[in-house]
């Protein structure tokens, strides 16, 4: 706690296991901090994935997959997978 060095970011959420088996490169939303993002975005944009910045860290709760109203989906999100994608 406190760490100044720590830095963090949520992403992959939006991923099934199919997706990465069967490499299916689709938009990855990802929120957090300005360090974790970026290299997670570096890293993503590497392996083919499309890479959505979805705002910083108290952003992070509103991109947990799942089907709740909580849920705030990235327009390139919701174009790829449609509304009732977790």
């Amino acid at each position: 706690m406190g760490d100044a060095s720590a830095s963090w970011c949520k992403c992959l959420a939006n991923l099934d296991a199919s997706s990465l088996r069967y490499r299916r490169l689709q938009p990855v939303e990802v929120a957090g901090d300005d360090l974790a993002k970026s290299v997670m975005i570096r890293l993503l944009t590497m392996v083919g994935f499309e890479p959505l910045d979805c705002g910083g860290i108290d952003d992070c709760a509103k991109i947990e997959p799942g089907y709740h109203s909580r849920r705030w989906k990235h327009p390139k999100h919701l174009a790829y997978h449609g509304q009732n994608h977790p």
